[in-house]
C-alpha cells in the first residue's frame, strides 16, 4: 500500500495478551542512588520473541522492599526473559547468583490457571 490508499476487506485478528510480572526485591536499597560522583546501579530486562522482537518492562509499583515490573507477552509462544545488572549482584528465586546477561525460557499457557513470574533479589553492589 502507498500513502493515502485505503485498506478494505482485510481481517485483523488481535489476541489477548498475558502479563509477565517481574519482582526485584531490594531490601537494602542497592538500586537507590548513592552519590552524584558514583555511577548509578542499573537493571536491564526484556522478553525476546522467536521473531527477534524485544519487549521492555514497565515499572508498575515500588515499595520499601523493591520494585514490580510487568511486560505484556503473547500466550502459547516460547519466549526468553533476559536480565542483566550493572554494578549489582543479583540472586534468583532459589538464592543462586544470576550471571551477567542471564536468560530463561518460559511460556504462558492460555489454558493455565496461573502464569510464570520471576522474582530476583539484589544482594549487593559491585562498585
Amino acid at each position: 500500500m502507498a500513502a493515502g490508499q485505503i485498506s478494505s476487506g482485510n481481517r485483523l485478528q488481535v489476541k489477548k495478551a498475558s502479563k509477565l510480572q517481574i519482582r526485584i526485591q531490594d531490601p537494602h536499597q542497592h538500586l537507590s542512588p548513592r552519590s552524584s560522583s558514583s555511577e548509578p546501579a542499573q537493571i536491564a530486562m526484556g522478553v525476546l520473541t522467536p521473531a527477534g522482537i524485544t519487549s521492555l518492562p514497565v515499572l508498575v509499583s515500588t515499595d520499601k522492599s523493591g520494585r514490580t515490573y510487568e511486560i505484556s507477552v503473547a500466550f502459547d509462544l516460547p519466549l526468553t526473559f533476559a536480565i542483566a545488572g550493572k554494578h549489582l549482584q543479583i540472586a534468583d528465586e532459589q538464592g543462586l547468583p544470576v550471571p551477567f546477561n542471564s536468560a530463561s525460557n518460559f511460556q504462558h499457557q492460555s489454558a493455565a490457571p496461573t502464569q510464570k513470574s520471576f522474582t530476583f533479589t539484589v544482594i549487593g553492589r559491585t562498585d
